[in-house]
């Protein structure tokens, strides 16, 4: 998938203040650096001080989320928001931006928190959600919310579950 549209950009923005508190795991079929070449020189240096690893294959199920404590997922346009709900259900609470349909799976103190939206914009072809950009700042407080309060991450993590199996489970959403 486009790293653009999944709002890898704004990750590596909003990471970059905090980098030093936290480390970061990126899963990404592309070259980062080829996609962003105006945030080669970032990407190189949270790479060489030890707070950046970028993942650059195709990887099975389940994923790497038991490679996090937080799924972060800026993303500009999601169809349906599968990975937010399989982060979840990996215990995994998510940041995402505050447009549909990544808000829809989040219950704030719960199972995440949302970031508000700076820009809003329509596709060309007309698709149902608008695509969006989240404030870089409002993402840096989420990630520093994170990191500050880390020593609940355990908790944090039993609750995300909690919440992907009391709501996202397939046999009960489906019963007639």
């Amino acid at each position: 998938m486009s790293p653009y549209r999944k709002g890898t950009d704004q990750l590596l923005l909003a990471f970059d203040d905090v980098s030093d508190r936290a480390f970061l795991v990126i899963h990404s079929q592309v070259t980062l650096q080829d996609e962003f070449p105006d945030l080669s020189d970032l990407i190189e240096r949270l790479i060489n001080q030890g707070a950046l690893t970028i993942i650059e294959k195709t990887v099975s199920a389940p994923g790497l989320y038991n490679m996090g404590d937080v799924y972060v997922y800026p993303s500009r346009l999601d169809g349906i928001g599968l990975t937010i709900i399989e982060a979840m259900a990996s215990g995994l609470p998510v940041i995402v931006p505050d447009n549909g349909p990544m808000n829809e799976f989040i219950d704030e103190n719960n199972n995440g928190m949302t970031v508000p939206v700076s820009k809003l914009w329509s596709r060309w072809d007309g698709y149902y959600w608008p695509q969006c950009e989240v404030f870089i700042d409002g993402l840096r407080n989420a990630l520093l919310d994170y990191i500050e309060s880390f020593s609940k991450i355990s908790q944090d993590k039993a609750k995300a579950r909690e919440y992907a199996v009391e709501h996202f489970d397939w046999h009960k959403n489906s019963e007639l």
